[in-house]
């Protein structure tokens, strides 16, 4: 374990110094583009609701924010606070309840030529029934226009109290998107997501795979539209089916709105099933001995067909 910690360390060293020889190399070398120097700090707040329903208990909960931002022609960084109130957590039973938490990290994004951008963020959070979590996360973005290719990867440990026991979530995830430029305000892209989901209060990981297609119009600066159709599988073999649907106007320069809709569909798999699914009680065995189900879903829907909803909302404003 000594030396897998050291390993990641050195691993760490050299990625921070490869960033700080780019950086160095960027600052000595001409802009990204032939655009003037727009160097200089922003200001927002604002807040986001969600309303989710269908997999676990119907929940809302919201972020009131705020974030200072300076931008340079090389290099974006992002410092924010964040208050997250009534926040749905699980023991992985079938059981919900809610908590507040405090979260502040930061973000920084390097523009060293003008088709190539990455960067990296770290978040950590505290609040009710001793809740912590470390995210950090890591993102590249390729621009050969037409084209945009672009990666990222997400990994959040969590820890917290359920009703006098000591929960820990190991949850990661990765993606990538090729997107397709057809107009300046017609866009296509296609995706992959894999997305993975570890308590510790069980003895397996639930994971989803999901590929989707959309397209983002750009109606002005001011004003987009995105939508797109998901299909995929999970580790409990059920299959899924989805579509979304966001939209960002932005108004009086410095105000923002979203709305965002995400439904999907969950089937189980052809024959049937029993129990409750690797949690207390029985288990949910398919056709190929899977046990693994949702964590997070109510156990009067293991083995069934169920859907999910979540309708999303911000407005933000920026000095």
């Amino acid at each position: 374990m000594k030396n897998n910690h050291r390993l990641k360390i050195i691993l760490l060293n050299i990625f921070l110094l490869c960033l700080t020889l780019i950086f160095a190399t960027a600052v000595h070398s001409e802009p990204a583009d032939d655009t003037e120097d727009e160097s200089g700090f922003s200001f927002t707040i604002g807040t986001k609701g969600y309303y989710s329903s269908g997999v676990a208990e119907d929940n809302f909960y919201y972020k009131p924010f705020g974030e200072l931002e300076y931008t340079h022609p090389f290099f974006t960084a992002m410092a924010g606070g964040y208050r997250y109130q009534n926040y749905q957590i699980t023991d992985g039973y079938g059981n919900y309840s809610t908590i507040n938490f405090n979260q502040g990290g930061g973000e920084l994004t390097l523009t060293p030529v003008k088709w190539l951008e990455f960067g990296g963020s770290y978040l950590y959070a505290g609040g009710d029934k001793s809740y912590k979590s470390g995210e950090y996360s890591g993102a590249l973005t390729l621009y050969f226009s037409p084209f945009t290719i672009s990666g990222d990867y997400t990994r959040k440990k969590t820890s917290y109290t359920f009703d006098l026991t000591e929960v820990k979530r190991t949850d990661y995830d990765y993606s990538g998107t090729l997107e397709y430029e057809i107009s300046d305000t017609v866009s296509v892209e296609g995706e992959y997501t894999f997305l993975n989901n570890h308590f510790d209060t069980l003895d397996y990981d639930y994971n989803q795979k999901i590929g989707r297609l959309g397209a983002i119009l750009t109606f002005s600066e001011s004003f987009n539209l995105m939508f797109g159709a998901s299909a995929g599988v999970d580790s409990s073999k059920y299959s899924i089916y989805g579509g979304d649907a966001s939209l960002t106007a932005r108004f009086f320069g410095g105000l923002k709105l979203t709305l965002l809709y995400n439904y999907y569909y969950y089937a189980p798999p052809s024959q049937g099933s029993s129990g409750t699914g690797g949690r207390k009680g029985g288990t949910v065995t398919t056709t190929d001995g899977s046990t693994q189900t949702n964590p997070f879903l109510k156990t009067s829907l293991v083995g069934e067909s169920y859907s999910s909803h979540t309708l999303g909302a911000g407005i933000s404003y920026t000095f």
